[in-house]
Protein backbone atom coordinates (compact mmCIF):
# COMPACT_ATOMS: atom_id res chain seq x y z
CA UNK A 1 0.00 0.00 0.00
CA UNK A 2 1.25 3.59 -0.74
CA UNK A 3 1.90 5.96 1.59
CA UNK A 4 3.17 9.62 1.89
CA UNK A 5 6.63 9.32 2.65
CA UNK A 6 8.24 12.11 5.12
CA UNK A 7 10.85 14.52 3.84
CA UNK A 8 12.93 17.36 4.41
CA UNK A 9 14.05 20.38 2.80
CA UNK A 10 15.84 23.65 3.62
CA UNK A 11 13.93 27.12 2.36
CA UNK A 12 15.18 30.32 3.28
CA UNK A 13 17.81 28.39 5.92
CA UNK A 14 15.21 26.98 7.50
CA UNK A 15 14.00 23.17 7.60
CA UNK A 16 10.90 22.41 6.49
CA UNK A 17 9.30 19.11 6.68
CA UNK A 18 6.93 17.48 3.90
CA UNK A 19 4.61 14.46 3.61
CA UNK A 20 4.49 13.33 -0.32
CA UNK A 21 3.61 10.27 -1.67
CA UNK A 22 1.07 8.44 -4.27
CA UNK A 23 0.97 9.22 -8.03
CA UNK A 24 -0.95 11.32 -10.16
CA UNK A 25 -2.96 14.90 -9.99
CA UNK A 26 -0.64 16.28 -7.51
CA UNK A 27 -3.38 17.64 -4.34
CA UNK A 28 -1.50 19.78 -1.97
CA UNK A 29 -2.95 19.71 1.75
CA UNK A 30 -2.37 22.64 4.53
CA UNK A 31 -2.94 22.43 7.90
CA UNK A 32 -5.07 24.85 10.07
CA UNK A 33 -3.47 26.63 12.72
CA UNK A 34 -1.70 24.08 15.71
CA UNK A 35 -1.91 21.54 13.70
CA UNK A 36 0.72 19.86 11.49
CA UNK A 37 1.08 16.90 8.21
CA UNK A 38 -0.04 14.57 10.45
CA UNK A 39 -4.14 16.22 10.57
CA UNK A 40 -3.90 14.83 7.21
CA UNK A 41 -2.96 11.28 7.86
CA UNK A 42 -6.23 9.53 7.34
CA UNK A 43 -6.98 11.39 4.20
CA UNK A 44 -3.25 11.00 2.79
CA UNK A 45 -3.72 7.40 3.49
CA UNK A 46 -6.77 6.92 0.97
CA UNK A 47 -5.65 9.74 -1.60
CA UNK A 48 -2.22 8.18 -2.60
CA UNK A 49 -3.90 5.55 -4.29
CA UNK A 50 -4.68 7.98 -6.90
CA UNK A 51 -3.12 11.12 -6.60
CA UNK A 52 0.09 12.83 -5.68
CA UNK A 53 -0.42 14.09 -2.14
CA UNK A 54 1.97 17.28 -0.73
CA UNK A 55 1.23 17.95 3.16
CA UNK A 56 3.91 19.88 4.28
CA UNK A 57 4.31 21.05 8.25
CA UNK A 58 4.70 24.84 8.04
CA UNK A 59 6.88 26.98 10.02
CA UNK A 60 6.18 26.65 13.48
CA UNK A 61 4.21 23.19 13.61
CA UNK A 62 4.46 19.68 13.17
CA UNK A 63 8.48 18.80 12.41
CA UNK A 64 9.28 21.61 10.45
CA UNK A 65 11.54 24.49 12.07
CA UNK A 66 10.44 26.77 14.91
CA UNK A 67 12.21 30.24 14.02
CA UNK A 68 12.05 32.91 16.38
CA UNK A 69 10.24 35.84 15.10
CA UNK A 70 6.76 37.44 13.98
CA UNK A 71 4.21 34.42 12.38
CA UNK A 72 1.80 37.20 11.41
Amino acid sequence: MATAELHHVTIHGHEVTYRMGGDGPAVLLIHGMAGSSRTWKDVTDLMVRDHTVIAPDLLGHGESAKPMGDYS
